[in-house]
This record gives structure tokens, C-alpha cells and sequence, in this order.
């Protein structure tokens, strides 16, 4: 008997090599490289999704159009190398990430980028657009679990009424 466990890759933390490294395993449309880190991130979550049946053919639509303009992405890179002109605000996505799940708000953010990268090209919609791209992107929590995960880290413990409340709460 063989163990057919899939284990996915962390959507936040994974390099653009393990990326394209389990997108290659799981999909019949093999790829060198994605376009940039968030294509690849939006390609192995419609694998993911597809892997645990809960795709929808309007992901997996998204998905073809992105594995093809990826490998356009590859054939002009062949064609003609560009340098970048700047890598000034390189990895802002990153910085807003980690941000986010400080649990920052979104001025608050503004703020912090602003002070990163020395200007103010990243405005409050900006990070406002980043935001409703994160909440996406990561998986909803209960807010049962939430709480039951604070409690375990502070070693506390609460009535039964006391814990409704709080979920109420967080919801």
C-alpha cells in the first residue's frame, strides 16, 4: 500500500523554486518559471483546490489563462532579457503580508511602507486592494478556533458562557 498524502506547500512562505516544484507534480502543463511569486502562489492554490475537489470551473478557467500567459511570460524572456530599472519597492507584497497578519491596520500599514521604502507610492487603496488579496488567499478560520487557540496559548479557561461571548466576539 502507498502513502498518497499530498503535502502543499505554504502559499506565504514558499519559494518560487517549490512553487513551481509542486505546480510540476501536480499539473499536466509543467512550467520553468511563473510570471512572479503571486501568479505562481494563484497557480498552486487552483491545484490545491482542484487536488481537494473544490474547484470551480471558473478558477480552473483563470488558471489555463494563467498557465498560458506564464509560458508566454517564459518564450519572451528567451527573446529579450530587460534588466530592471529598480528594485526600490521590490517585495512590497511580502512587507504587506507580514504586515496583515501582525494584525495591522490598513493606515497603520500605509505608515509602515512608507517608512520601508523612504516615499509615498503606496497609498491607503493599495494596501486596501493587498488586503482583500490576503483575505483570499488564506484559508477562513472559526472563529471557535480562534479562540480555543488564544485560550490554549494563555493557559486559560472560561465558562461555557463566557466562551459563546467571546467567539460572538471575534466573529
Amino acid at each position: 500500500m502507498t502513502d498518497t498524502t499530498v503535502v502543499y506547500p505554504s502559499l506565504v512562505s514558499s519559494t518560487m523554486k517549490e512553487l513551481v516544484e509542486f505546480f510540476n507534480q501536480h499539473s499536466d502543463k509543467p512550467v520553468k518559471k511563473f510570471k512572479n511569486l503571486d501568479t505562481g502562489r494563484t497557480m498552486v492554490q487552483q491545484v490545491i483546490a482542484r487536488l481537494e475537489g473544490t474547484s470551480d470551473p471558473e478558477m480552473e478557467e483563470e488558471a489555463e489563462e494563467l498557465v498560458e500567459s506564464t509560458i508566454a511570460a517564459q518564450v519572451e524572456g528567451l527573446i529579450v532579457d530587460v534588466p530592471k530599472t529598480s528594485d526600490k519597492n521590490e517585495g512590497v507584497w511580502l512587507n504587506v503580508q507580514r504586515l496583515l497578519n501582525d494584525g495591522l491596520s490598513n493606515k497603520a500599514i500605509v505608515a509602515e511602507l512608507q517608512e520601508l521604502y523612504g516615499n509615498s507610492n503606496t497609498s491607503y487603496a493599495c494596501v486596501a486592494w493587498y488586503r482583500n488579496k490576503w483575505k483570499k488567499m488564506t484559508p477562513a478560520i472559526a472563529p471557535e478556533e480562534v479562540v480555543n487557540a488564544f485560550l490554549e496559548k494563555h493557559q486559560l479557561e472560561l465558562t461555557a458562557e463566557a466562551f459563546a461571548e467571546l467567539v460572538s466576539m471575534v466573529k
